[in-house]
């Protein structure tokens, strides 16, 4: 014990390998889009609309609560809705979301790197683009804010919207 009266919890992030039954991952789902498009708290209200579930906003919110329980989604106040916590996203994204590259977009990728010329600026536009075309979501790569020639390594961050979200 550090601290009388202070103990220490453990956390375990839930993973894909924890299954989720079709129902709950539907309300993570429309959690998850709709805090993405809203930065505001979800209610079960919403998520009966989002989610296109045939129940109760009673048995939503039993899921909602959980998936909190679960550690996916988090209640920032008691009269709140649900918004989704580090592990929900991860869930989300790993279980949930548009999925992997099949063979032929992968080889596309790989060969499109391979081959790459021109400057950095040229790279990134193409860059842009390939992902663009391979998600179908619109794709925005950001480079360096300094030259290259001053940074130690390159990196480039990729963010996508995609064509049902609001701006």
């Amino acid at each position: 014990m550090l601290h009388p009266g202070v103990d220490i919890i453990s956390v375990r992030y839930p993973g894909p390998e924890d299954a989720m039954d079709e129902r709950k991952a539907t309300v993570l789902r429309a959690v998850v889009e709709s805090f993405i498009d809203t930065a505001q708290p979800v209610g079960s209200r919403a998520v009966t609309e989002l989610s296109g579930l045939e129940v109760s906003a009673a048995t939503i919110r039993n899921d909602m609560a959980a998936l909190e329980a679960e550690g996916f989604l988090a209640q920032p106040h008691t009269s709140a809705g649900r918004i989704p916590t580090e592990a929900g996203y991860r869930y989300f994204v790993d279980a949930l979301g548009p999925g992997r590259l099949d063979a032929t977009a992968a080889r596309q990728v790989r060969k499109f790197f391979e081959h790459a010329q021109g400057e950095i600026e040229q790279r990134l536009v193409d860059t842009s683009r390939l992902l663009s075309e391979l998600t179908t979501y619109a794709a925005v790569v950001v480079g360096p804010h300094r030259p290259l020639s001053e940074r130690s390594q390159a990196r480039h961050e990729s963010s996508t919207k995609g064509p049902n979200r609001r701006n």
